[in-house]
């Protein structure tokens, strides 16, 4: 071959050579950008994930503790009632206890009060029969104070 051939050759060898250095390089470069872009997406991804967890931990940590506090405020509520029950049961005895001495002090006034009213009712009738019963007796003696007069005549 002539050697004008192989020069044009080995610039034609020499040019696609650089050319296809040149879009290897760039395609290379471009390969490298999009590999950094895909590792910091990457390391935000991470980052994210990370937050996201901290952030599903915490909440977790949260709601077992409000589930503790429900936990101990339904077992509070609970003794409370039952305190509130056995409060209602003494009041209630308390009440019927009040209610029987009130009543028990009651009846006693009514019956002194009737008493004292039959008393004052009674009292004149009582005298009234006693002095009638004096009477009575008076005029038994009298009457066998003459019956003896009238047997001793008699005899």
């Amino acid at each position: 071959m002539e050697p004008t051939v192989w020069i044009l050759f080995i610039i034609f060898f020499a040019v696609g050579y650089a050319l296809a250095h040149f879009v290897a390089k760039s395609s290379q470069s471009r390969l490298l950008e999009r590999i950094d872009n895909l590792q910091a997406a990457s390391e935000k991804s991470s980052e994210k994930l990370i937050e996201e967890t901290e952030r599903a931990n915490s909440a977790e940590k949260e709601l077992s503790a409000l589930r503790i506090e429900y936990k101990h405020l339904a077992e509070r509520l609970s003794d409370q009632k039952k305190e509130l029950e056995e409060l209602q049961d003494q009041f209630r005895n308390e009440f019927k206890n009040l209610a029987n001495e009130i009543l028990e002090e009651k009846s006693k006034k009514f019956t002194e009060q009737n008493r004292e009213k039959l008393d004052e009712l009674l009292k004149p009738l009582g005298e009234k029969i006693s002095e009638f019963q004096k009477r009575v007796e008076e005029n038994h003696k009298e009457d066998l104070k003459g019956r003896g007069a009238l047997d001793q005549h008699l005899k």
